[in-house]
C-alpha cells in the first residue's frame, strides 16, 4: 500500500507541468531530421504521466476494495464477539485486534460500537419489511394463511438470530439505541398497503401500533421457542399468537 502512495505522489509535479505549460511545443529535431535526444526524454516522461494517469482509478480502486474488506471485518469481528460476550463487555480495542487492525483504524470507520449495533438494525429491518410486504401480499388473509406467514417468520428469524440477540443486547445497554427502536419500527409499517387501505385517524393509529407490537412480541417469542426447541409448548404458543395476530388484523375484514 505503501508504494502505491509513493506512485500518486509521484503524479503531482507532472501534473503540475502539464498545467503549466501554454501554447503548441514545437520539438527541436536533429540534424537528419529525427527527434532530438532532448526530445526523446520529453516524449518518454509525457508517456510516463499518461501511464500513472490510466493506473490511477485501478489504485483508488485497489484502495476503496481495502476500506470496504476492513469495515466488514470490523463489522464481522463485533457481531462474533457480541454474540460471545455481550455488547456491554465488548471494547473496541477487542473488535479491532479480533479483525486484525487498530482502535485508530476502528474509529475510521466507526465513532463507536452503537454504529455496529445501528448497521445490525438496519440489516435485520431489511428482512423484516420483506416480510411485512408478504404479509400485505396475502389476499385472502384466513387464519390458515395467517398462521403460515408466522412459519415463514419464524424462518427468517432463525436465520439473523444471531444479529437479533446481538442488537438486542446493544439495546439493553445503551439508553440512545433502546429509545429508537420503537420510532424505527414505527417507520417500518409506514408504507403497508393493510394501513393504506385505512383512513387516517384513530382506527389506522391503532392498526399501526398492533403491527408494532407485533413485531417486538414476535421476535420474543422465536427466542422462546429456539430456545426451549419446537416442542408441544412451543406450538401452541405459535398456534395462539397467530390467533391473536388474526384476531387484531384481520378479524373485522373476514
Amino acid at each position: 500500500m505503501q508504494h502505491l502512495v509513493v506512485r500518486l505522489d509521484f503524479l503531482v509535479p507532472y501534473e503540475h507541468i502539464r498545467k503549466a505549460g501554454a501554447g503548441p511545443v514545437v520539438e527541436p529535431s536533429s540534424a537528419n531530421g529525427s527527434p532530438a535526444p532532448e526530445s526523446q526524454s520529453m516524449v518518454s516522461r509525457t508517456n510516463t504521466v499518461e501511464a500513472v494517469k490510466t493506473e490511477q482509478p485501478q489504485v483508488q480502486s485497489l484502495r476503496d476494495e481495502h476500506k470496504r474488506l476492513t469495515r466488514e471485518r470490523l463489522i464481522s469481528a463485533a457481531v462474533e464477539l457480541f454474540t460471545e460476550h455481550g455488547y456491554r463487555a465488548t471494547s473496541v480495542g477487542e473488535i479491532a485486534r479480533t479483525a486484525g487492525t487498530t482502535a485508530t483504524t476502528f474509529y475510521r470507520y466507526f465513532t463507536g460500537k452503537a454504529d455496529i449495533a445501528r448497521l445490525l438494525q438496519d440489516r435485520i429491518n431489511v428482512e423484516v419489511k420483506m416480510h411485512l410486504d408478504a404479509l400485505d401480499e396475502i389476499k385472502r388473509p384466513t387464519r390458515q394463511a395467517v398462521r403460515g406467514w408466522i412459519e415463514q417468520y419464524g424462518q427468517m428469524w432463525r436465520r439473523v438470530h444471531v444479529l437479533c440477540n446481538a442488537y438486542w443486547d446493544a439495546t439493553a445497554a445503551d439508553p440512545d439505541l433502546a429509545a429508537e427502536v420503537v420510532p424505527v419500527t414505527y417507520r417500518l409499517t409506514e408504507s403497508m398497503r393493510l394501513l393504506g387501505s385505512l383512513p387516517e385517524g384513530k382506527a389506522r393509529e391503532k392498526v399501526q401500533t398492533r403491527l408494532v407490537l407485533m413485531y417486538l412480541l414476535m421476535d420474543r417469542l422465536f427466542y422462546l421457542v429456539n430456545v426451549q426447541g419446537r416442542n408441544p409448548t412451543a406450538v401452541r404458543m405459535l398456534e395462539e399468537f397467530s390467533e391473536i395476530l388474526w384476531n387484531s388484523l384481520f378479524s373485522s375484514a373476514a
